[in-house]
């Protein structure tokens, strides 16, 4: 008898898993952490004898496929590809909770009510997904394979091979993790589900709680709302000092009607530029970003800032994420910002997210770091 391995693989860690992001179809790269998961990932499967490799056409599913071997052939299958989410798409998911409570419910919680125009239904993706890997199976009796997919086109499958009852799911998998199935005879059993222990502190999952069920203590899922009319500008300006006291201690250097001047000119030139940063329905911070700065093939944060009570709670990142999405929609190709040496965590922050020193920049309170990343 046969018997086939199917390694089915979540694409290691994107830029949507760390900055909160509905990115179904949208094409986001790995994170710097994603890159090392690799590494392990390719260790865990190292031993396998793989026959063959397929991926989501996604560059997040096509850089985890390449890392897996050096001699499988790699083939991209768009049924692999993860499910569309419409107008979603890019957007930040405390976005999507606020101002779409009805479908977002649904596709997280029964996920067979979701139905949005111009977004795929859970019947739509489990057919596309059973379909690509009984074919593979068959094309591969009695050999080891892998198929790199996605978070949600995995979960739908795996509901499907385990026969689940209405209303029941298969749970998350983390990213590059690896789930093997074992087919015999066209019949499928799933031999290990979602296994990630081999990551070890590299884990997505080990950083994050919004994947565990029930969980009353998940983390905030910001959203944006553009700074508009006086006195929400006036507002901005408060904060921002606000920010300056925090990072240096005193109000020493700053300029009030500079301020002004500067939120005016960013909302003039684009609303996204000065944005209030939201919990729910609540300010929790201020985002000011501009393109009008040379060199103009990067892009500026001008402010990065949350009120203290979210603070050191792992949430700025999202905040990357909205200038990230600005700027690379901008066709802007790098992201740039000032930091002043002396705030070891905000300097620190930024290298862990791909920032590195490129110069410096004089202020009135001295010598300023200028920072910059990739986009």
């Amino acid at each position: 008898m046969a018997v086939t391995d199917i390694y089915l693989i979540r694409h290691a860690e994107a830029e949507g898993n760390i900055f909160r992001r509905a990115h179904g179809r949208y094409d986001s790269p790995l994170t710097a952490r994603g890159l090392l998961q690799l590494e392990r990932l390719s260790a865990r499967l190292a031993p396998v004898p793989l026959a063959h490799i397929y991926t989501s056409p996604l560059a997040r599913a096509r850089r985890t496929a390449s890392s897996l071997s050096s001699s499988a052939p790699v083939t991209e299958d768009a049924r692999l590809i993860e499910m569309s989410l419409g107008d979603w798409e890019d957007k930040p998911w405390g976005e999507v909770m606020l101002k779409d409570p009805l479908h977002y419910s649904r596709f997280s919680g029964d996920f067979r009510l979701f139905a949005k125009s111009g977004a795929e239904d859970m019947r739509t993706v489990t057919a596309r997904m059973t379909e690509v890997f009984h074919e593979i199976a068959a094309r591969h009796k009695g050999q080891s394979v892998a198929a790199v997919t996605h978070g949600m086109a995995l979960r739908c499958l795996l509901t499907a091979l385990a026969r689940l009852p209405g209303g029941s799911f298969a749970p998350y998998c983390d990213n590059a993790s690896v789930t093997t199935v074992r087919v015999r005879d066209g019949d499928a059993v799933v031999e290990a589900l979602g296994e990630s222990g081999f990551l070890g502190e590299l884990s997505t999952f080990s950083k994050q709680r919004w994947w565990k069920e029930g969980n009353a203590l998940r983390d905030p899922e910001l959203w944006y709302k553009p700074v508009a009319g006086e006195r929400a500008i006036r507002v901005a300006v408060r904060r921002q000092r606000d920010a300056w006291e925090r990072v240096y201690g005193d109000g020493g250097g700053f300029g009030q009607a500079e301020a002004l001047r500067r939120i005016r000119a960013l909302i003039a030139e684009n609303p996204r530029c000065a944005q209030f940063v939201m919990a729910a329905k609540k300010r929790a911070g201020l985002l000011l970003l501009t393109a009008d700065e040379p060199p103009f093939t990067d892009g500026h944060i001008a402010l990065i800032a949350l009120d203290e009570q979210y603070t050191g709670k792992g949430l700025g990142v999202q905040l990357l994420g909205e200038a990230v999405s600005y700027f690379r929609a901008c066709g802007k190709t790098g992201l740039r910002l000032r930091v002043w040496p002396q705030n070891a965590r905000a300097v620190a922050f930024y290298a862990r997210h791909g920032f590195e020193k490129i110069g410096e920049h004089p202020s009135s309170r001295g010598i300023l770091h200028l920072m910059r990343r990739p986009i």
